[in-house]
């Protein structure tokens, strides 16, 4: 079920040091769960590593293929941040009802799960007036440090519920300033790839609105990240994608084919690999430039991915292939998520 990394997979240095552990999810109560482990047992064992050497977070002791593929086809099968952004659940309505589930339920795992979803459509809410925005995220503050709102602040978020801020949990990484802020670095895209999750990207954007950017979505291995299984209703998150997108069954297949990309969009994707040199070298082949979105360290490294990344141990990643970086993290600033750009 385990397997052990004793050297750091992107530099193979020794000398590494115990970090923040990873905070606790989701993937941690379910998994505890099915392997009927204490939560902090488990979460101590999958102990997060820093190298001293390059500065990557990595996990000590990590979750066999066979288990990963158990965690992401049978266990938590549907990327929920993905269907999201497609559902109904930002809206007055929904968040209103879950509102009254949360203030009478009684049962502790229904109340975490629905402080869970009322986090999630909280934190989307926004508005271009200042005002507003700044009554907005001291009721943000307010709820994730005390649980409570009153009626009127209840109120006055659903009435707030317009559209998602950009970048959050029901918007993804879609949209016109993050394409535009990549084709000045590179220059025009017409070949554009993505890996990842298909529905929290650019893909839908792109293909609805570029009709001369030709379009692919490249999927990722099922022991790393979800796949087949990611199904709502019985519908497939790749059914949703336009026709337009041409679909690879995996990364190999598209090397195979020796496609060349403009540009390979990876967003929060990199964190499930366990060989990102390798992987890299990959992406190489196929692409002239690739963009990584990436989690922060912050909160500890969580249970369901393998490494943590910051400036440094980027920067060592994109030296593997004489690749230049480019840092377009202020892009994401109201999430707080890194971006970076590989290009020759």
């Amino acid at each position: 079920m385990f397997k052990y990394f004793n050297i750091c997979p992107l530099c193979e240095s020794k000398e590494f040091k115990p970090t923040k552990l990873g905070y606790k999810n989701r993937y941690l109560e379910d998994i505890s769960n099915n392997l009927k482990y204490n939560e902090d047992i488990l979460n101590a064992q999958i102990l997060n590593l820093q190298c001293v050497n390059c500065g990557l977070i990595f996990k000590k002791k990590w979750f066999n293929k066979k288990y990963l593929n158990f965690i992401f086809n049978k266990l938590i099968p549907v990327h929920p941040k993905g269907w999201d952004k497609y559902s109904k659940k930002f809206s007055k309505s929904f968040f209103l009802k879950k509102f009254e589930e949360f203030k009478h339920n009684i049962n502790n795992v229904k109340k975490t799960y629905f402080l869970r979803e009322l986090n999630a459509i909280i934190d989307s809410i926004y508005s271009a007036n200042k005002k507003k925005y700044k009554k907005i995220l001291f009721l943000k503050k307010k709820f994730k440090n005390s649980n409570t709102l009153t009626e009127s602040e209840i109120n006055y978020l659903a009435n707030s519920i317009k559209h998602p801020e950009v970048n959050k949990r029901f918007s993804g990484f879609g949209g016109e300033l993050l394409f535009k802020e990549i084709e000045k670095k590179i220059g025009i895209i017409k070949n554009y790839a993505e890996i990842g999750c298909p529905l929290w990207g650019n893909l839908d954007y792109l293909s609805k609105n570029k009709n001369e950017i030709n379009c692919h979505y490249i999927k990722s291995d099922q022991e790393t990240f979800w796949g087949k299984s990611c199904q709502n209703k019985g519908v497939a998150c790749c059914s949703l994608l336009s026709k337009k997108i041409k679909i690879y069954k995996n990364l190999e297949v598209s090397i195979k084919e020796k496609k060349k990309f403009d540009f390979i969009s990876v967003f929060l994707c990199l964190d499930h690999i366990d060989n990102p040199v390798r992987f890299l070298f990959k992406l190489k082949k196929i692409s002239k430039s690739i963009g990584f979105i990436l989690e922060p360290t912050s909160r500890g490294v969580p249970i369901q991915h393998f490494t943590g990344w910051n400036k440094e141990s980027i920067q060592f990643l994109a030296n593997k292939i004489n690749y230049k970086i480019y840092n377009l993290s202020y892009l994401l600033k109201n999430i707080n998520h890194s971006f970076f750009l590989f290009c020759k």
